[in-house]
């Protein structure tokens, strides 16, 4: 099943499309971040990038991470409820193993904290990174 969920454009300028999957299986789940759009030309013909988590088991004690905060925080900023349920399916499977990724997430709209974009980028660079970073 694929749901393709439609997001709010706050500003009359510029696309937002974030390029992730859900994969789900009577065992858990996958996230999978990648860099490709969902056209044959971009799969077959260009270079592109893919991270796909570990599997992440379901589990009555879901486990958490840092990664799955950001995660599900990025997903419910969206205020949809195609993504509130995504965050319950989420909560059901144990995250706490996928620890060594951060996510830079990118929302429609101006943002003057951390959370998102280029200052999300510049915090976890400055966190993670010896030396001056601009």
């Amino acid at each position: 099943r694929v749901v393709v969920v439609p997001v709010a454009l706050p500003i009359p300028f510029g696309t937002h499309h974030t390029k992730m999957m859900v994969l789900e299986s009577e065992k858990g789940l996958r996230v999978v971040i990648h860099t490709a759009n969902l056209v044959f030309d971009d799969w077959n013909t260009k270079t592109q990038g893919v991270w796909v988590s570990p599997l992440c088991p379901k589990s009555p004690s879901s486990g958490i991470s840092e990664f799955y905060e950001y995660l599900t925080m990025y997903l419910k900023s969206y205020k949809l409820s195609a993504t509130d349920m995504l965050c319950r399916v989420l909560s059901e499977c144990d995250m706490s193993h996928v620890n060594q990724v951060r996510l830079v997430g990118s929302v429609p709209g101006s943002h003057s904290n951390r959370n998102y974009g280029s200052l999300r980028l510049h915090s976890l660079l400055s966190q993670h990174v010896n030396g001056d970073i601009v």
